[in-house]
């Protein structure tokens, strides 16, 4: 039988802090798109270009978060990688790096859209 996993403290305050950013982002989103419905062109602009900027911090953050917690901390990573099978891992990473890449797209797509 396997040990259960536990995270180390110093990993445990990270994924706290990631997860905290990771959802008042999200909820930033959404509050800004929201009111984004309710103004004139202008600065309906501005709120969903803050919108897609507290999206791409919130998948940023989703990404640190995985990373602190299945990267950085080594029981946990022990139980995500190494004992995971070769199809496993080759997904996890795909996901991983989707996410990472989606942080970057989100952002672009912000910037653009202060650039029409």
């Amino acid at each position: 039988m396997s040990e259960p996993v536990t995270l180390e403290a110093v990993t445990r305050r990270r994924v706290f802090w990631f997860a905290a950013v990771m959802l008042l982002a999200y909820g930033l989103t959404i509050l800004l798109l929201g009111l984004a419905v309710g103004f004139d062109h202008g600065a309906a602009e501005w709120l969903v270009t803050g919108a897609f900027t507290a999206l791409a911090v919130g998948l940023a953050a989703s990404v640190l978060l995985r990373l602190s917690f299945f990267v950085f901390d080594g029981r946990s990573r022990r139980w995500w990688w190494t004992q995971a099978s070769l199809p496993t891992r080759f997904l996890r990473v795909g996901f991983l790096a989707l996410r990472a890449v989606s942080v970057v797209v989100v952002l672009d797509v912000a910037v653009g859209a202060l650039r029409r």
